[in-house]
């Protein structure tokens, strides 16, 4: 049987995209090549023409998963820091890790794999956090810029992690929402604060 040139191509898209829904459902180390390839409908015999092994595959998930997080998705009205935390801090994203941010879903698996995984991870993470720095109202520079946005990041993903281990209730709401809010307050932090009113007037006069 003949397959069109792109096939193959195609194939390890298909592997990859059902890997990385499956790693950030049920974890790395409980999901096996055979359920990847389930998921992707392909056998599991076709595994070895893409990838050399399971960290093999792990690494490219994980690299497609970081550069697709839902941290990256915003839309117009929401590209602001208040839109970012916002837009990844909510009960779906709580709800549907398969589709969430690897961050949240897989970083205290990660900390235990291979080198080139930890890699991979720590690149995207860089990624991430540039694109939270960005977003930080005007002010600080350099490395305090950096590490407040660090802040916000990693407030973020404490949030989101806590909030699913407290499932669907109310008080997962609640961190939702403290933590969306501690996280707009560190970032806001990272402007300088205006002087007194009366040192401004002094200035003038």
């Amino acid at each position: 049987m003949r397959y069109a040139k792109d096939h193959k191509a195609e194939s390890r898209k298909k592997i990859v995209a059902a890997a990385s829904r499956t790693f950030r459902c049920n974890g790395i180390a409980a999901t096996g090549i055979d359920e990847v390839m389930r998921n992707a409908g392909l056998t599991k015999g076709a595994f070895s023409a893409h990838f050399r092994s399971k960290d093999d595959l792990v690494t490219a998930a994980l690299r497609d998963s970081m550069e697709h997080s839902p941290l990256f998705s915003l839309t117009a009205g929401e590209d602001t820091l208040e839109g970012l935390i916002f837009h990844y801090l909510t009960a779906a994203h709580r709800d549907h890790p398969q589709e969430g941010c690897p961050a949240a879903a897989l970083a205290p698996e990660i900390a235990r794999l291979p080198g080139a995984i930890r890699e991979t991870f720590a690149e995207g993470l860089g990624k991430m956090v540039s694109f939270v720095e960005a977003r930080l109202p005007k002010g600080k520079t350099g490395a305090a810029r950096r590490e407040a946005a660090l802040s916000v990041l990693a407030t973020m993903l404490g949030t989101l992690q806590l909030a699913r281990l407290a499932g669907e209730t109310e008080t997962s709401n609640h961190i939702l929402k403290t933590g969306a809010q501690a996280a707009l307050k560190l970032g806001r932090e990272a402007a300088p604060a205006a002087p007194p009113r009366g040192k401004r007037n002094a200035r003038k006069g």
